[in-house]
């Protein structure tokens, strides 16, 4: 069965082109965690081609553009996706 998503997620900006992201685990068995963003209303992407390590729990964004609006979004992956 495919994971479910981490919750929670919550942006912090400390700069203004960064952002750090945190998030809550679910339960359950996956082997990683895909970070996506989007520009404005543009569509989602890959921050990274590699997944992040199934017990992260946080993830620094760098190199945003000042006074753009950006959109994040976290999924969990494992053998069925």
């Amino acid at each position: 069965a495919v994971p479910n998503p981490p919750t929670n997620l919550q942006a912090q900006a400390p700069s203004q082109d960064s952002v750090r992201l945190t998030w809550v685990l679910p339960t359950g068995s996956f082997t990683g965690i895909s970070v996506e963003v989007a520009e404005g209303d543009g569509d989602f992407e890959a921050i990274d081609q590699d997944f992040l390590s199934p017990n992260t729990t946080n993830f620094w964004v760098t190199a945003l553009r000042h006074s753009t609006p950006y959109r994040f979004r976290l999924a969990t992956v494992n053998g069925a996706g």
